[in-house]
């Protein structure tokens, strides 16, 4: 399987490189593949050769760690350097692996990270221009009567701005498509396919599905229709989590007029609360970050938690808060008292929980399994970054690009999967897996039923071995590689995934079974179904 990969890689490369030498001066696509190949390539390439190494001189634990150490001082700095260059498709490819603590080795997380800054906003007059275009108009102030030109985020695809309506003074969040990023996207998304395929093949079926949806990010038409579809599904929800009303009448193919949620990113809280229980530990915030990934690169990701429920941690969060207010006016009061001898001041107390994250979790949980078992109309791309904690702590859900659709019967055999997983049923999860077209080389059963536990339902050493993600599934693979399976479940897994990186950022793992099972009993009771 190694010599077949790196025959296959220099077969390819070769036709890269011709590929390359004759449209030179034709297309941006073709220097950014050979680019990615002649970059990443030997890095990959390089990885793969080591992990060979290991299978056949079986060095140990202290000679294999050493090896991976050195390769990834190595090669960090490269990669993450690649991708800066690149650009484009290949930073959302960055960002989405740092997105969960536990998908690389700590060195590669840290660089990934950097990219959430990586890609600089244009300026309002360049953004305004496919406002004019898109509305047909003079001046973008004819739609827009005020326009904050520092945007509230951008990303590899477009930027979204605050904005006020002139026709009725509402105020908007407005997104906005770059020009000509769709065919460069596109370009990427094939090679990065087949560099995918050669390289690490075990992330061939996600790839495809997720390439899938996510060529349908391009027309905020169908994601303005995603919103408001959305919105009404979760009317029942708005008290905890709000989806923004999309303007539908306003909405073009590269704009995308909404209602603006006020509130901060949940991966800015999560480090403002991290970095103050660094500083009360009296740590950094980088030491403190060290600490925990250190944890699990040695012990694995932990399992569910099982401490207070969203409800206790609540009415202590608010205990909390009071005796902090109460506190502070004693404070207040001797510091005023206290006016001409500053040196004897008190400092304010700060003791309170900036997030209930029993609370977060939960709620997130049940919107995300109402989405799936019960409308079957679901955001395949629910990682920290889509989600805001607004001024009134309810949840604001972003960015529906990617939306899956599920039949009736579809969602009926998925309630059943996480029935069969919460009962440890493998009979049914063979019985579903044919169904789905599941095909392996020799379909082991205890590989599928390792990866079905995996990849839907939970984190942990007693699923994983203690490996991270790469290496659990390259272990899963070797032992049985996998080559199709029907692509309805992929969204699924990528939904429960993400799900569960946010939970193990905010220190909350879960059981995506324990929270699903009894809503999807509920629904095939409901709806006249058996398991």
């Amino acid at each position: 399987e190694m010599i077949r990969r790196f025959v296959g890689i220099g077969v390819l490369g070769v036709g890269t490189v011709s590929m390359y030498v004759s449209q030179l001066h034709e297309s941006d696509g073709y220097k950014r593949s050979l680019m990615m190949w002649t970059e990443l390539g030997p890095v990959i390439g390089h990885y793969r050769l080591v992990e060979f190494k290991h299978k056949v001189l079986n060095p140990s634990q202290k000679d294999r760690d050493k090896d991976w150490q050195a390769l990834h001082e190595k090669y960090s700095d490269q990669v993450l350097e690649t991708i800066r260059k690149l650009k484009g498709f290949y930073v959302k490819i960055g960002q989405v692996l740092a997105a969960r603590p536990d998908t690389l080795p700590r060195i590669y997380i840290d660089k990934l990270r950097t990219l959430e800054d990586a890609v600089p906003y244009h300026s309002a007059e360049y953004v305004k221009e496919t406002i004019k275009r898109s509305y047909n108009v003079t001046d973008a102030s004819e739609i827009f009567s005020e326009w904050d030109p520092i945007p509230l985020g951008s990303a590899s695809i477009g930027q979204v701005h605050r904005a006020k309506l002139r026709s009725t003074g509402e105020e908007v969040a407005v997104k906005v498509q770059y020009p000509d990023v769709e065919p460069l996207f596109r370009s990427d998304i094939g090679s990065s396919r087949t560099f995918c395929k050669f390289m690490a093949p075990e992330q061939l079926l996600i790839f495809d599905e997720i390439e899938k949806q996510f060529l349908t990010e391009f027309d905020y038409r169908l994601e303005a229709q995603h919103l408001f579809t959305t919105h009404q599904n979760l009317i029942q929800f708005r008290s905890e989590a709000v989806v923004p009303k999309p303007h539908m009448d306003l909405c073009r193919k590269d704009v995308l007029v909404m209602e603006y949620l006020k509130g901060e990113k949940l991966v800015d809280r999560i480090r403002k609360v991290a970095k103050k229980m660094a500083a009360r530990e009296g740590k950094s915030f980088e030491e403190f970050e060290k600490e925990i990934v250190e944890k699990w690169e040695k012990e694995g990701p932990p399992p569910p938690y099982k401490g207070p429920g969203p409800t206790v941690i609540e009415i202590y969060r608010k205990t909390l808060r009071t005796l902090q207010f109460i506190g502070n006016v004693f404070v207040f009061s001797y510091n005023t008292l206290m006016l001409f001898t500053p040196s004897k001041k008190m400092n304010y107390y700060d003791f309170s929980l900036d997030v209930n994250p029993a609370k977060i979790i939960d709620t997130l949980m049940r919107v995300h399994g109402h989405e799936i078992f019960v409308d079957g109309y679901f955001n395949g791309d629910p990682h920290a970054g889509n989600f805001l904690i607004l001024d009134d702590d309810r949840i604001g859900l972003i960015d529906y690009g990617q939306v899956k659709k599920l039949t009736r019967e579809e969602r009926h055999d998925i309630c059943r999967l996480y029935i069969a997983i919460k009962k440890q049923d493998k009979a049914k999860m063979m019985e579903l897996a044919r169904k789905w077209n599941y095909k392996s080389k020799k379909f082991d059963e205890s590989v599928l039923y390792n990866m079905i536990i995996f990849t839907l339902d939970r984190d942990g050493k007693d699923v994983t071995g203690g490996l991270n993600v790469q290496q659990f599934m390259d272990a899963m693979y070797a032992k049985d590689p996998w080559e199709s399976v029907s692509s309805l479940i992929i969204m699924p897994v990528r939904v429960a995934f993400l799900l569960r990186g946010v939970a193990l950022l905010l220190s909350h793992p879960v059981s995506c079974a324990s929270y699903w099972t009894p809503l999807a009993e509920k629904v095939l009771r409901d709806e006249g179904q058996t398991y």
